[in-house]
Parts: C-alpha cells; structure tokens; sequence
C-alpha cells in the first residue's frame, strides 16, 4: 500500500506473493526516492515499485534492511551477512570480510558515507573503502535491534530487550 496525502492507493504485488505476517514473503522494510520509485525488502527478495508495477528484482533471501540516497544509489543487507548495493542498472553483492554476522542496520548518508551494522561490528564505507569500527560496549552477538543515523558522527543504535 502507498499513502499519499490525499488518500490511500493500492499497489498489487506479483501473482503468487503475500505480505502477511507469517507469509515467507512478508516485508521487513522500506524504501521511496521518489512517487514512483520505492523498495520492499522481506524474507523473500527485493521488490521495486517503478511507478506502474511491484516487481522481484532480487530473490536474496532474508533482506531485512534498506537504505539509499537516490534511485541509483540503494543498499539493502539482512541475514547471514547478505548485503546488495543498486547503482540505477543492476544490483551487485558487496562482501564487508564479514562472514556470515546478520546485518542488524543499513545507513546511506551520501554514496561515499554508508554505514552496515552486523551484531558485533560497525561498517563504514568512506571516500578511502570500507572501515571497520568497535561496536559500542554492551553490544554483543545476542544484539537485535537496528541503526540509524543523522550525520556521519553520530550513528544510533538500538536493540531489543
């Protein structure tokens, strides 16, 4: 579904998805750049609404998280260290060097200040690459919850009890 201000409008998802709850399809995130251009992510892959129709793009599996600074510039990451980046054409696997860590959190601030959080390190991809940063003290392995940020100094993180 897609609110506006004047209302709501329905989208319709590819024959044979549910977004249910308990369906394996369900969405665990969203992303809009722009009235016809938005993202789903979910147990099941990443959906694009161009304008016109939802589409799979990308059948990942368990994508939790998505973030982006433009239509060409989006990250999406979750389960088992899965992490997707879209340039405007095509989407590529990113490899962070961490293994399998579940990606807990994905913040895109500019196309060079992105940061990935998994559930014992911090990411972040700078001008120079990739920079691994300490996780905050009493964040562990058992760590649920998610990132966001508001500048490239100050990145929160939250999690569950």
């Amino acid at each position: 579904m897609r609110w506006m201000r004047n209302g709501q409008a329905t989208v319709t998802l590819p024959t044979g998805t549910s977004a249910t709850y308990n369906s394996p399809d369900r969405f665990m995130g969203a992303l809009g750049t722009g009235a016809t251009n938005a993202y789903c992510v979910g147990m099941s892959g990443i959906y694009h609404y161009n304008g016109t129709a939802v589409v799979r793009e990308e059948s990942s599996a368990d994508v939790q998280h998505i973030t982006g600074t433009s239509a060409s510039d989006v990250w999406a990451g979750g389960l088992r260290g899965v992490l997707r980046h879209y340039d405007g054409s095509a989407w590529s696997t990113v490899n962070l060097g961490q293994g399998s860590a579940d990606i807990v959190g994905i913040v895109a601030l500019a196309p060079t200040s992105v940061f990935v959080a998994t559930v014992s390190t911090i990411y972040e991809l700078t001008p120079g690459g990739w920079v691994q940063q300490a996780i905050p003290a009493g964040y562990s392995s058992t760590y649920q919850g998610g990132a966001f940020a508001i500048s490239s100094s100050t990145l929160w993180m939250y999690r569950s009890p």
